[in-house]
């Protein structure tokens, strides 16, 4: 018994920790939450803001912040909001190698001046993988929860309140898991850039023959970019900015990270013969759905 109210009253403290850093924010309908990035940041999931103005920032004391999106990027979810005047400080986060298969943990939310909580283990540990719009995720950990509504953008914490990622439901239909790495490096480009719309070719391509990894172009959209530049039926794209390409899913995370706006280079075999192509990447039509269309 005495070992269950240790464990028992550990939680207790892990989330008396994190309270501080965790805030509810307001951007459509239903409240989601967020964790404080910095002096003046709050990252949180870019699928719970329904709007890009009208947002707030409630924090553990009550007090509601006027916020502004500092940029979003739908490819991991992620948005950055700013809080000028806000006093917030930002939590502890887990050294990843800290975080073992069986490890209980805890996904928090939080509505207005309440935490909330529900008890998690770590199902399954993996390396990298890629989303279904095409954003890089450095880590794979998947939770048993189950992450109940207005938890999206808000902590999945340890047992000694140390932040191991951002929980969200935008991902997959269980929920994902947003690493350090993944976040300081999308919030450095939201910084820089302002939101990341991902870049668009207007290019159809589909597997080449023969078990390769490159992508022969099957129908080019007129006026999009990559008629724009050049790119012609039958070519056959084998690099993108000087890494190769390694079939369709490769290829929408490049865009992805490359982003709207971006020049790249295209490395193509044309008709037998080597040739290089560059595109200024633009922003994919709201009519237009993610699949085998760069």
């Amino acid at each position: 018994m005495s070992t269950l109210r240790q464990l028992s009253e550990g939680m207790s403290a892990a989330l008396e920790a994190i309270a501080p850093h965790v805030v509810e924010v307001r951007g459509r309908r239903r409240p989601a939450t967020g964790i404080v990035w910095g002096p003046e940041r709050v990252v949180t999931a870019a699928h719970v803001l329904r709007r890009d103005h009208d947002l707030e920032v409630v924090d553990a004391s009550g007090t509601v912040h006027t916020a502004e999106l500092a940029g979003r990027d739908p490819s991991t979810d992620l948005a950055l909001l700013r809080v000028p005047g806000a006093a917030l400080v930002a939590p502890t986060w887990a050294d990843p190698a800290n975080v073992k298969l069986g490890n209980l943990v805890l996904p928090v939310g939080r509505r207005a001046t309440s935490l909330r909580t529900v008890l998690g283990m770590v199902a399954e540990r993996g390396g990298a993988w890629q989303t279904l719009h095409g954003g890089r995720v450095d880590e794979w950990i998947d939770v048993d929860a189950e992450l109940p509504p207005g938890f999206s953008g808000g902590p999945l914490v340890d047992v000694d309140g140390k932040v191991i990622g951002l929980s969200t439901h935008g991902l997959t239909p269980r929920g994902a898991v947003l690493v350090h790495a993944t976040i300081a490096r999308v919030v450095e480009r939201l910084e820089q850039r302002g939101s990341l719309a991902p870049g668009y070719l207007g290019v159809g391509f589909y597997p080449a023959e023969g078990g390769s990894d490159a992508l022969v172009v099957v129908s080019v959209e007129p006026g999009g970019p990559g008629a724009g530049a050049g790119v012609l039926v039958g070519d056959l794209l084998q690099t993108f900015d000087g890494v190769e390409v390694h079939g369709v899913r490769h290829l929408l995370g490049l865009l992805a990270g490359s982003g709207a706006g971006a020049e790249v280079e295209l490395g193509f075999l044309r008709a037998g013969q080597a040739t290089t192509v560059r595109i200024t990447l633009a922003e994919r039509p709201q009519h237009k759905s993610w699949g085998r269309c760069g």
